[in-house]
């Protein structure tokens, strides 16, 4: 029992380091491509919804509760199994886009960094993050890139008002009305 304690303990500790660590890379990496909120890293699923928001993921929030939701969900007996493997499939597919977006909106192109952020993806944030220190971040072509998710279910777009300069969508561009001129009368005036 003892041994299971301080397996449990030590297993503890590993996972706290590793959730600084990525924290601490990830804020690196909201810094750096300009997002509002680079804090959000810390906050459990909020930092997941930022980091779709840098891949260019459309409607972030959707995706965060289904994968989230989805875990929940895969405690149930009977339907458990078959919602685990989707949400398998769907966070693989998920992974896959969000690491192409952010490549692109980085200006590279990498295979194997869509490999390492499939299957360690901790390395993957430490080296984007790095990686984000030597080059300006472009979020049209993030959001390019990341929002041609195949299983995007969610319209046309989303506001991505986590960045400065971003478009947003829902609203539609304001246009001020021009200064009020009286007429000009070109008739002579006649007597």
């Amino acid at each position: 029992l003892a041994f299971l304690g301080i397996f449990l303990l030590v297993l503890g500790i590993i996972g706290l380091i590793f959730y600084v660590v990525n924290s601490i890379f990830l804020m690196k990496l909201l810094k750096n491509t300009g997002h509002k909120h680079p804090y959000a890293a810390w906050i459990p699923l909020w930092n997941t919804v930022t980091l779709f928001e840098v891949g260019g993921i459309r409607v972030p929030w959707a995706w965060a509760a289904i994968l989230f939701g989805g875990g929940l969900v895969s405690n149930i007996d009977i339907i458990g199994p078959i919602v685990s493997i989707a949400v398998l499939i769907v966070s693989i597919l998920l992974t896959i886009w969000l690491a192409k977006g952010v490549h692109a909106g980085l200006g590279f192109e990498s295979n194997g960094g869509i490999v390492l952020a499939i299957f360690l993806p901790l390395i993957w944030v430490i080296w984007v993050a790095l990686k984000s220190d030597k080059t300006s971040y472009n979020l049209q072509a993030a959001v390019q890139a990341g929002g041609e998710y195949p299983l995007n279910w969610f319209g046309e777009g989303t506001p991505y008002a986590s960045f400065e300069g971003a478009p947003t969508y829902s609203q539609p561009v304001y246009t001020p009305p021009a200064a009020y001129a009286p007429p000009v009368n070109t008739e002579p005036v006649s007597n």
